[in-house]
């Protein structure tokens, strides 16, 4: 995770934040948001506004990457919508924001990690279709969630040192030999 993230304060804003991994889907999402002028929509996509094939419409605000600037949308956004990488989702999860995941067209790996994230509670799985109905009810992971992931995260440093000293001792990362 990004660092700063565990200082940030949370709002509940009014507007959907996006990662676009490439232009075409931040043009979806401007189309998307074309249609619900009351939806505002911070989109971050390499090479910001320029990026698009259009102008975008008012209320959608295209931002080129930049992690305070993301991170700062993140904490005050309603919900979040993005690739089906795996840092954006944790951090969303984190602040307790609700995420809506998307797989690259492509990239089975995201696909895996939609599907996780949704067994885990920590995101819906879905694609640009489902944008409407995920506005309607962004469902934000459970505070217990919310706690028990972030306990992990700050365990996390200690479990990695213990798995590598122990492989370095046993040549394997397992607690027990099978």
């Amino acid at each position: 995770l990004r660092p700063g993230l565990d200082s940030l304060a949370t709002t509940q804003g009014d507007y959907l934040l996006a990662y676009a991994l490439n232009p075409g889907y931040a043009d979806t999402l401007a189309v998307w948001q074309d249609g619900r002028v009351d939806v505002p929509v911070h989109c971050y996509v390499e090479g910001g506004e320029e990026a698009l094939t259009n102008d975008p419409p008012e209320g959608f605000n295209a931002h080129e990457l930049g992690d305070r600037a993301f991170l700062r949308h993140l904490a005050g956004c309603r919900a979040y919508v993005g690739s089906a990488g795996f840092e954006s989702l944790c951090e969303a999860h984190f602040l307790g924001k609700p995420a809506l995941a998307v797989p690259t067209e492509g990239q089975f790996e995201q696909v895996l990690n939609a599907w996780d994230a949704e067994r885990c509670g920590a995101a819906r799985s879905g694609s640009y279709e489902d944008l409407d109905a995920f506005w309607r009810d962004p469902e934000p992971p459970t505070a217990e969630r919310t706690a028990d992931f972030r306990g992990w995260v700050a365990r996390a440093p200690g479990l990695f040192i213990d798995t590598v000293e122990r492989t370095a001792a046993t040549g394997s990362p397992r607690l027990e030999e099978s």
